[in-house]
């Protein structure tokens, strides 16, 4: 059966995607949600969350990043980050229970498996988290200014190149509940074959 069609996402259904991405857990690495917590409040690069070395934790609100690429320092509050990821900062150790970026990512493609979210040629799965942080701060009025001082960027050009690029996706929105499937995605169903497991 071949598959859908991509679908331009709105803004909106963006953000809707990677919050509920954000709610699931999963049951084997339940730490992944932290995350794609991080993913979710601070738009890193998924390489960034996993690099302890990367940060320097001075107080509750001024935990700095030095991004990838070269670019400005950028810093957070330690209320907007996950325990996991401040705990590896402090201790410098690796975060989320030093689980490679590889099986974060896996995490979320077993999450979901009936929608894809993606670019006219590569998938999205954990950059549109950075997509949609730079979309909602462009819709709220941010100017790219201050877009770009955010996230550090020497180039003027970098903001309108996230809030612009169009992303799809390819199935159906998620809704609020979670089904468990097995390996061959399959609804897992309870013991008296009535109902389908969901969390």
């Amino acid at each position: 059966m071949p598959l859908p069609a991509p679908v331009l996402l709105t803004d909106s259904e963006l953000d809707l995607c990677c919050d509920w991405l954000r709610d699931q857990v999963y049951i084997y690495y339940p730490v992944a949600s932290s995350f794609m917590n991080d993913l979710y409040n601070t738009g890193c690069r998924p390489q960034e969350l996993l690099d302890q070395t990367l940060w320097i934790y001075n107080s509750p609100t001024d935990v700095e990043l030095t991004p990838l690429k070269g670019n400005s320092t950028r810093t957070f509050l330690e209320a907007d980050l996950s325990a996991s990821l401040i705990y590896a900062i402090q201790n410098n150790i690796k975060p989320y229970n030093s689980l490679t970026l590889r099986q974060l990512t896996s995490v979320m493609k077993k999450m979901i498996t009936w929608f894809k979210i993606e670019t006219v040629d590569k998938s999205a799965i954990d950059y549109g988290f950075r997509y949609n942080v730079i979309k909602k701060l462009h819709n709220a009025g941010s100017t790219d200014a201050a877009i770009q001082a955010v996230f550090g960027w020497s180039s003027s050009l970098m903001p309108a190149s996230y809030y612009g690029q169009s992303l799809y996706i390819v199935g159906s929105l998620p809704t609020s509940t979670f089904y468990i499937t097995d390996n061959s995605r399959n609804f897992l169903i309870d013991d008296s074959s009535n109902f389908i497991i969901s969390q």
